[in-house]
C-alpha cells in the first residue's frame, strides 16, 4: 500500500510540474484512462488484486491530489470513474470531444517473475 501511495503522490506531482509552469487556470486538458473495468479484469495478482481496481484508484487519487494539492487547477478527467467496461473507441471520442492535450492510459501490467520491475511509457507523435 505505501508503494501504491507513493506512485501515485509521484505521479500527481509529475502532472503538476508538467504542466503548472506557464499555464493559466484554464490550461491543458488532461485525460486519464484507467484501462479495463466491468467484466475485463486486466491483470490479476496472486492475492487475487484486480488491475482494473488498482488503475481506478490510481485515477482517483491523481483527481483528489489534484483538487487538495494544485485547488483544481488542473483540468483533468478521467475516461470511467466506477467498475464499467468502457469501449475503446468511446474512450478515444471522449478525448476527441474534449480537445485533450494529453491522453494517459493507466496500466499496471503483470510479470511472472519477481525480479521483472518495468514501467512503460508509449506515446504517440503527431504527424
Amino acid at each position: 500500500m505505501k508503494r501504491f501511495l507513493t506512485i501515485c503522490f509521484c505521479f500527481g506531482l509529475f502532472l503538476g510540474w508538467s504542466f503548472a509552469i506557464g499555464q493559466e487556470k484554464n490550461g491543458p486538458i488532461i485525460i486519464l484512462d484507467p484501462g479495463h473495468g466491468g467484466l475485463d479484469y486486466g491483470a490479476v495478482g496472486v492475492n487475487g488484486v484486480r488491475e482494473k481496481d488498482i488503475v481506478l484508484a490510481v485515477g482517483k487519487e491523481v483527481l483528489r491530489l489534484n483538487k487538495e494539492l494544485y485547488g483544481n487547477q488542473l483540468n483533468i478527467y478521467l475516461t470511467r470513474y466506477s467498475d464499467t467496461l468502457i469501449w475503446l473507441g468511446h474512450r478515444a471520442k471522449l478525448a476527441k470531444a474534449l480537445r485533450a492535450n494529453l491522453f494517459v492510459s493507466i496500466h499496471c501490467n503483470q510479470a511472472t517473475r519477481k525480479k521483472h520491475k518495468v514501467l512503460k511509457s508509449l506515446y504517440n507523435i503527431p504527424t
